[in-house]
């Protein structure tokens, strides 16, 4: 009896160590999303936000579709002219 209630304990002692390890990393998580809701600055990649600092860095950078013309398969008004 004495040993069943010994690996009882244990249990619920392993039980309550994962869970406070889990609520750790949870914690954790939800405190970064708070952090990029509060002061998205503080969380972007430094890279990523040069392209978006002024219309010309983005112009230039290396995702700007905008710059390129229409997307193909777009139908403009000069295809129906001819």
């Amino acid at each position: 009896m004495m040993k069943r209630l010994a690996s009882i304990r244990f249990y619920a002692l392993a039980v309550c160590f994962v869970s406070v390890i889990c609520i750790a990393i949870t914690t954790g998580f939800a405190l970064y999303n708070l952090m990029t809701l509060a002061a998205p600055q503080l969380t972007i990649d430094p890279y990523r936000i040069q392209h978006l600092s002024s219309n010309t860095a983005f112009t230039q950078s290396p995702g700007a579709y905008l710059s390129r013309g229409p997307a193909p398969g777009l139908i403009t008004g000069e295809e129906f002219a001819q």
